[in-house]
């Protein structure tokens, strides 16, 4: 998957993004602290767009990291008002720094010509350097197949979520359906990109079950090129074995509780490296909710049930989907 040498791009160019409101300003700073702790090679900026930061608390922050490349920039709600949220899927209340993604790309420096957008509950775990360095084509999009991609083959209820979810977007199986916590994108493709998903997801909030994601799935289709598991390595990914197909460089922590909180199961072994991050990081910006012992024992047990669920397609259905993750990056472009 490491691109050649004599085929990648200027590294500079690529700014790599986060956006978070105060309750996920932590973890994505701690994440972009790893991201730079584990890159080779030459720096690269990082930008991390927040909301609802006062303007003293943006200056502290970025006095504290300026010499490692990362700046804190404020970005307004500019979707306010634009759409009816009593059409909005109920099941899923739509977090407003979701949205953020859509309105980053006129706030960045006029040099960069790629974007690598990360969520902010991730860990770097590896060296990005392959992903900066790719020579993504003009106009090109990558991202990662979200593990409803290979749910919707097999059984249970991820599957007959799936099932009935991919219909009504009119994303076809076959092509798969992507995760939009981690993706590398061409600047000027983005920015079409993200004018038309936002258009859709103003337009049609009731079909948009996992938000942006769902609207970016339409507008993208099959027309993106596929990143390894390894660049999104999410939390169900890692229980269907994806870690024996590729060996994870960032940590997509889906789901909830988050490992920052406390010692839960199925993160609880990322727990610990937090505690250097938090010492990093000035006391202004508390982390998020910790849970107590109490909560992360229900916490747990809580994940345990779901996991258990999960696992009601059975040890054949764990197999196809990892048999399908290995056919899933012999296809991969990085």
């Amino acid at each position: 998957m490491t691109p050649n040498p004599m085929n990648t791009r200027e590294r500079d160019a690529c700014a790599v993004c986060y956006v978070s409101d105060r309750g996920f300003l932590f973890p994505s700073l701690a994440s972009a602290l790893s991201l730079k702790d584990r890159l080779t090679g030459p720096d690269v900026d990082v930008f991390v767009f927040v909301l609802d930061i006062p303007p003293e608390e943006i200056a502290a922050l970025n006095a504290t990291f300026a010499l490692r490349r990362i700046q804190v920039v404020a970005m307004e709600k500019r979707w306010r008002g634009q759409f009816d949220t009593t059409k909005f899927s109920t099941f899923n209340p739509v977090p407003e720094a979701t949205l953020g993604r859509f309105f980053i790309e006129p706030l960045l420096p006029a040099r960069y010509d790629r974007i690598l957008y990360i969520d902010g509950d991730t860990l770097v775990d590896g060296d990005v350097a392959p992903l900066l360095d790719y020579a993504l084509p003009a106009g090109a999009f990558a991202a990662v197949d979200d593990p409803l991609a290979f749910a919707v083959f097999g059984r249970g209820f991820l599957a007959d979520f799936a099932k009935g979810y991919f219909p009504t977007l009119g994303v076809d199986p076959a092509k798969g359906y992507f995760n939009a916590g981690v993706f590398l994108a061409d600047r000027s493709a983005w920015r079409v990109i993200a004018e038309e998903a936002f258009a859709f997801f103003r337009r049609h909030p009731e079909l948009c079950q996992l938000h942006d994601q769902s609207a970016l799935n339409v507008v993208v289709g099959d027309g993106r090129l596929r990143m390894s598991l390894r660049w999104n390595s999410m939390t169900i990914h890692r229980q269907w074995g994806s870690e024996r197909v590729a060996k994870p460089m960032i940590l997509h922590f889906s789901g909830s509780p988050k490992p920052w909180m406390g010692p839960y199961w199925p993160v609880s072994k990322y727990n610990k490296i937090y505690d250097p991050l938090r010492r990093r990081i000035p006391e202004i910006i508390a982390p998020s909710e910790i849970l107590d012992g109490r909560k992360c024992l229900i916490s747990s047990f809580n994940n345990l049930k779901i996991y258990c669920k999960l696992m009601t397609i059975n040890i054949d259905g764990v197999l196809l989907f990892r048999d399908l993750m290995s056919k899933y990056e012999k296809d991969c472009a990085i």
